[in-house]
């Protein structure tokens, strides 16, 4: 029979017992009883079980689809998990803390066990008996922004660490009940809605690259859908520096002396050439997603993918069917404008070398100074530098920077027009859009 552990200091205490207490007390005994560890170990460790599943079911809950939740199966990352929770030793014997109390205790329920390799998720059941209580939990608002904010506490305690990103909950809803057909967006919008419940804002994370972009860690508008930030900005207008990456070149070969008559042919006819290159690869009656696939392709270039049907490379990954890949990477226009951009990089490489020589951030794992990486730190520096000099005295008006664009608001016409002015004078041209 299975004792219950009496606390001396509860005793007398008179609030009611929660099914959390139940199931702690409970589990502390079985691990006390099958490791030997002291209450106090077990009574460390099956909380910190109990609420690192919980919080791992939050994380993973948006992406569980519906049909899931009506069964009662739930993504679990169990690995992950195990590796966060450690080990203890008791009797000189070590013990996975998550193997252990999820042997002994029946919280959770194995339905699949995950594949690492295939990136595959475990699948669990809850137990009957936790199951609307856990469920409750996994969707509160509060807890929900604890257990994404976790393993920040440091940027949360630091305004110059974190942005406040101010989102339309009226907007946002309204495109949520719209009848949207994407589930990742479905899911998305649901936890911007709850994390911007707790503050009136969702803390966005900010993780600066050593290469000069600001990026965000944990959820944040940047990495949505343009459908998700144009809805939860309703009042912002959106700037977007026309090929930016394709300009950067274009600029680094007027410095260097390199021809780039592709790429400024791709600067005067993007549209067209996009057309004629998706018919040549894919026919006449071409598609809007194949279209968007040469998009990809061509922008994949820009930021170093190679031409080559090599296994691993990018347009390999954007491109599956192997003929229609090969009628990309051997379209004349596209092997002029990968020529002139392999040019470009070479004499850039070539004339900064020295300067990037002691910085380990463009190096290989073998410690090797990169082309690719050399290209990539002066391209998201001039990216991040002309976006800067743009808006300097309007940075307050940028609510979300989103590399060679932005969603900017309260801005007078007059505002606008000197932006624009800014941006020609530095030989780009901009697209604004919700003018």
């Amino acid at each position: 029979m299975t004792n219950i552990i009496i606390d001396l200091e509860d005793t007398f205490n008179t609030s009611p017992i929660t099914h959390e207490d139940l199931f702690i007390r409970n589990a502390s005994q079985l691990l006390i009883d099958n490791t030997g560890c002291s209450i106090k170990q077990a009574n460390k460790y099956t909380l910190k079980f109990y609420h690192g599943i919980i919080n791992e079911l939050i994380r993973q809950y948006p992406n569980t689809n519906r049909l899931y939740k009506k069964i009662n199966l739930f993504g679990l990352a169990r690995g992950k998990l195990s590796r966060t929770m450690g080990s203890f030793r008791a009797n000189k014997i070590r013990y996975y803390t998550f193997t252990e109390i999820d042997k002994i205790t029946d919280l959770i329920t194995s339905a699949y066990k995950g594949d690492s390799i295939d990136k595959k998720l475990s699948e669990v059941s809850i137990s009957p008996t936790f199951h609307n209580i856990i469920l409750d939990k996994i969707t509160d608002n509060q807890r929900v922004y604890d257990a994404t904010y976790e393993h920040y506490h440091k940027e949360l305690s630091d305004p110059n660490l974190f942005d406040k990103v101010y989102i339309d909950v009226d907007s946002l809803t309204s495109y949520l009940n719209s009848g949207i057909t994407c589930q990742l967006d479905v899911r998305v919008i649901n936890r911007l809605l709850q994390l911007n419940s707790i503050h009136g804002y969702v803390p966005h994370i900010i993780n600066m690259s050593d290469f000069g972009r600001k990026y965000y860690r944990c959820i944040n508008l940047q990495v949505a859908s343009s459908d998700i930030r144009r809805a939860a900005l309703p009042d912002c207008i959106e700037i977007d520096i026309n090929s930016c990456s394709n300009e950067f070149l274009i600029q680094q070969a007027n410095t260097y002396g390199v021809s780039c008559d592709y790429l400024k042919e791709y600067s005067a006819n993007k549209d067209q050439l996009r057309i004629d290159i998706t018919k040549a690869v894919f026919g006449d009656n071409y598609t809007k997603d194949e279209l968007k696939i040469i998009k990809q392709c061509i922008t994949a270039l820009g930021f170093g993918a190679i031409m080559t049907d090599r296994s691993g490379n990018a347009i390999n990954k954007i491109i599956k069917n192997g003929i229609k890949r090969a009628q990309f990477i051997n379209h004349k226009f596209m092997v002029g404008y990968y020529n002139d951009m392999s040019n470009i990089g070479t004499a850039v490489y070539a004339a900064n070398k020295t300067k990037f020589a002691n910085m380990e951030c463009v190096k290989t794992e073998k410690g090797r100074l990169s082309k690719s990486k050399v290209m990539a730190y002066l391209y998201q520096h001039f990216e991040h530098d002309t976006m800067m000099r743009a808006f300097d005295g309007f940075k307050s008006n940028v609510k979300l920077l989103v590399h060679d664009g932005c969603y900017v608001e309260g801005l007078s016409i007059g505002a606008i027009a000197l932006i624009k002015e800014r941006f020609t004078a530095m030989g780009l041209t901009v697209s604004i859009d919700g003018v």
